[in-house]
């Protein structure tokens, strides 16, 4: 390792370092991988989550005439359709 590099010390509960343990030994990985790894995707899943909730409050500001309960009705119907659409393809390739 470099000179340069440097390292903290943290304290995780005894069952979550028996499932990095077990995480770490099925896949060949280190714990530092592991608990690496569980902190990228913490960081991406938090992320996300900010993206959504900005992305909400920009339609709700561009769109106010639509309730929450508008959206969630709307989402439902069109994934209904969706779900239909391909249902309809699937029925029509088993009969080709």
């Amino acid at each position: 390792m470099a000179a340069t590099d440097t390292f903290r010390s943290i304290r995780v509960s005894l069952g979550t370092a028996a499932m990095a343990e077990e995480l770490a030994a099925r896949e060949n990985r280190s714990m530092d991988e592991v608990f690496g790894e569980a902190l990228h995707l913490y960081g991406q899943r938090l992320a996300r989550e900010e993206r959504l909730i900005a992305f909400s409050e920009e339609s709700m500001r561009r769109n106010p005439e639509y309730s929450e309960e508008d959206i969630v009705r709307l989402c439902k119907e069109v994934r209904q359709e969706m779900y239909e659409e391909r249902l309809s393809k699937k029925m029509e390739q088993t009969r080709a």
